[in-house]
């Protein structure tokens, strides 16, 4: 019987990821509860976590941010009692971005940092390097150029450690947009300049010629 059960709940399951990929969230969302109501009894809350954070990405994209948060706290209580850390700060960070997105800016900062912490705790550069870009690119939205220097910085010199050249590069990038903003050409040029030489090396053409071009137009702007 059991293992019609699990048969059962396995090709709802299935349904609503054959849904989600076809664009129809609601059924989506319709068999993912399903799913997660067969899962509740079987005490399965690995399984209702992961659920409940993919239903609030559908909602999410089907424009519903209010459930979405729902959906991604409740996989979060699930996630903490059974301590599995991993996923918690891959919805820590869905909430952030959701949260960019409706503008709430205090609580994706709230959502970042808690997902920065998590990768703390766990040691993982690349999780760190990444929510402090994040958390660096929300400053820079709410014009907080000091801190979304402060951010992509602490960022900046993760991603250097480790030797992720592509990210070292977009972050020298966004440091030199946030100096340009705040028109300090100079040091806006050396960022850019920096950024070029490792889009360079990683033949990142397309990134290289809009660097390439955010230099001429800087150094116009020195000389005039």
């Amino acid at each position: 019987m059991l293992n019609n059960k699990n048969q059962n709940v396995h090709e709802i399951e299935n349904s609503g990821k054959q849904a989600l990929e076809e664009g129809n969230y609601k059924k989506a969302i319709h068999l993912f509860k399903k799913s997660i109501s067969i899962y509740k009894k079987q005490g399965d809350k690995k399984q209702e976590a992961c659920l409940s954070n993919t239903i609030g990405q559908c909602y999410s994209i089907g424009r519903q941010p209010d459930k979405a948060v729902e959906s991604y706290k409740a996989s979060v209580k699930l996630l903490k009692e059974l301590g599995d850390l991993d996923t918690q700060a891959m919805v820590f960070n869905n909430i952030g971005h959701l949260n960019v997105l409706t503008k709430q800016y205090d609580r994706a900062i709230c959502a970042f940092t808690n997902a920065y912490d998590i990768f703390n705790t766990l040691d993982v550069n690349t999780g760190k390097a990444s929510q402090l870009q994040n958390i660096g690119s929300v400053y820079r939205d709410m014009k907080e150029s000091k801190n979304a220097l402060d951010a992509y910085t602490r960022s900046i010199t993760i991603f250097k450690e480790i030797d992720n050249k592509l990210e070292t590069a977009n972050q020298c990038t966004n440091i030199g947009y946030i100096y340009f903003t705040d028109n300090k050409l100079e040091a806006a040029l050396k960022w850019y300049k920096e950024a070029f030489t490792f889009y360079k090396e990683l033949n990142e053409n397309t990134r290289l010629e809009m660097t390439n071009q955010n230099i001429k137009n800087i150094t116009k702007l020195i000389a005039s």
